[in-house]
């Protein structure tokens, strides 16, 4: 057994899990990391991980011993039966005051259930959002932790450390203690619900920009360049930016990876629970709705494609000045935007509606930001030139088109990560579908 040496245990290490301890890690904190798989253990503390402050576990009871007291243990798995199932092996093998960290994706209410039965059994328990996908998990995310207060000042510190900071100096964390039990996971929930809508208002300028006004993707790049120096400027719309100037390595020369991507959208549910709940507290969360119920209509590819059959579509018009018209796209998303927060905005909406011992605004501190969520502190790229794949570990993209089965948005479903390299492995169409069928 390894000594206890270690600041914080990791369990679970697909590609978020990896680089969330190897930010950990280049904080100057040991980490102990276990994947149930051993030869994925292994593999990263050979390759990847293979530092002195990276200790990799075969079993979670040598994990738990391979810790400092008190033991902190990061969950970054599936969220449903896994993290149950992990909580009750660790439960037995911790001691009073020792902290157990769920960071996937949960259903708030299921933290909820979870902070009240380990604290039963005399362990504390956090909820934490992590945004900004691999990329953020990496070089820095936002947190949003929630649970028992008591374990605020023992993971304070790694926390804060791994966040993007932002502010004049760059030393403001995107991190803060959102609140008790569920809180931390019901503003991810609501961050999440926002991204949705944000990334359907990108959609549809896009299509417009494409369909409506004709540019080509080098033209609609450089409209996204000049929004993103201006009052868009965001992650969002930076990676979009930049997805219009990756050249397809296995097209025809010249041809761009975005024309060639299948347009069905999945999901993790996220999205879908923020609109539940807003329409069980009588919210018009319209635009986060309709961002949901467009990617149900975007992965019934299938049926799409018969009701064009039926449903030609109007004919769209010519648009005859084509700067007059970018502007007025521009100014969509610009004004709409604020109304995703809606929910977040009304009284008696937000956690302390599930969590009344919650203090309104106790997470709004004059140090700590969660927003901007794992931006990278890096300039951003020059969209002039179009660039290739940038190489990470992922799978090459399948290239049949047909064998990848993709569940509908509206029962959760598989998702893809919003880092700037998303499109890379998303099953590709085998031949062009023209727009009047799409």
């Amino acid at each position: 057994m390894p000594e206890p040496t270690c600041d914080i245990g990791l369990i679970g290490l697909a590609v978020m899990g990896e680089n969330l301890a190897l930010n950990i890690a280049s904080r100057g904190f040991s980490i102990a990391v276990y994947n149930r798989t051993t030869s994925v253990t292994d593999a990263f503390t050979a390759g990847r991980g293979k530092q002195p402050t990276v200790v990799g576990c075969h079993t979670i009871e040598e994990l738990v011993a391979a810790l400092k007291p008190p033991r902190k243990v990061m969950l970054m798995v599936k969220a449903g039966p896994a993290v149950d199932q992990i909580i009750a092996t660790l439960t037995p093998l911790l001691s009073p005051g020792d902290v157990i960290i769920d960071g996937g994706n949960t259903l708030f209410s299921d933290t909820e259930r979870r902070t009240r039965e380990v604290e039963a059994a005399g362990l504390l328990y956090v909820g934490t959002g992590v945004s900004g996908g691999e990329e953020g998990a990496l070089k820095g995310p936002s947190l949003m932790p929630g649970g028992s207060a008591a374990a605020w000042p023992l993971i304070q510190p790694i926390f804060q450390a791994i966040a993007a900071k932002v502010g004049p100096a760059g030393d403001i964390p995107c991190c803060d203690w959102v609140g008790p039990r569920g809180a931390g996971h019901y503003v991810k929930m609501v961050h999440n619900g926002i991204e949705y809508g944000d990334m359907q208002l990108i959609c549809e300028a896009y299509w417009l920009l494409k369909h409506a006004a004709g540019l080509d993707n080098d033209a609609i790049a450089r409209v996204f360049d000049t929004w993103n120096r201006g009052e868009l400027d965001s992650y969002l719309i930076e990676i979009t930016r930049d997805i219009f100037t990756v050249h397809d390595p296995a097209g025809p020369a010249g041809s761009f990876l975005v024309d060639h991507i299948l347009d069905r959208a999945g999901a993790k549910g996220t999205g879908k629970w923020m609109s539940q709940l807003a329409l069980d507290l009588g919210v018009p969360s319209t635009l986060v709705t309709e961002a949901v119920y467009a990617r149900c209509l975007s992965a019934g590819k299938e049926a799409r494609v018969r009701a064009s059959n039926i449903l030609t579509g109007p004919t769209p018009r010519p648009v005859s000045d084509a700067a007059s018209f970018v502007e007025q796209i521009r100014q969509a998303p610009k004004r709409s935007m604020p109304a995703a927060c809606r929910p977040a905005k009304r009284p008696g909406c937000g956690p302390a509606t599930f969590s009344p011992d919650q203090p309104p605004g106790q997470c709004q501190t004059p140090r700590a930001s969660l927003s901007r969520s794992g931006r990278p502190s890096t300039p951003p790229r020059s969209p002039a030139t179009p660039r290739a794949l940038s190489s990470s570990p992922r799978p090459p993209p399948n290239t049949t088109g047909s064998s990848t089965t993709v569940r509908s948005p509206c029962s959760g479903g598989a998702g893809v990560s919003s880092g700037p390299n998303f499109l890379t492995g998303l099953p590709r169409l085998t031949t062009p579908i023209p727009a009047s069928r799409t």
